[in-house]
């Protein structure tokens, strides 16, 4: 498990941009290094920049992300909110993540496009059903 991350108050959410490694592991030592970050900084809003992370989640790790560790993320109360920016490669494993996190509950989308993504999140109305084409 090798990954650099960066964490960025803004107004409206909190900005994360991760590289290194990606595994389970990765993805689960971000979310705990996260959640304290919103509590410190008083926010429930997250943006996470992942392009920077090499390789991608198999379909099964993807599954138990979406199923066992957001559940238990929804509960705390911390995060009410989240967009991933990630590579538009990756589309076809993030619509899976996108949709079992939504079935749980967890308001959750993925986006290639940074902008796409903030709109999402801080409820820009600019955001139209136009732009989620954009998104992976």
């Amino acid at each position: 498990m090798s990954y650099e991350l960066t964490l960025d108050p803004k107004d409206d959410f909190l900005w994360v941009m991760a590289s290194g490694t990606r595994s389970i592991n990765t993805v689960l030592a971000i979310i705990n290094e996260i959640i304290p970050a919103c509590r410190e900084h008083n926010l429930s809003i997250v943006l996470i920049d992942v392009r920077g992370l090499d390789g991608r989640l198999s379909t099964i790790n993807t599954f138990t992300l979406a199923t066992r560790h957001f559940p238990k993320l929804r509960e705390l109360k911390v995060i009410t909110k989240a967009a991933i920016i990630d590579l538009m490669e990756y589309e076809l494993n993030y619509r899976f993540l996108e949709t079992l996190t939504r079935k749980g509950g967890f308001k959750l989308r993925v986006f290639s496009d940074h902008k796409a993504a903030v709109d999402w999140l801080t409820n820009n109305p600019k955001f139209s059903t136009s732009k989620v084409e954009k998104n992976i």
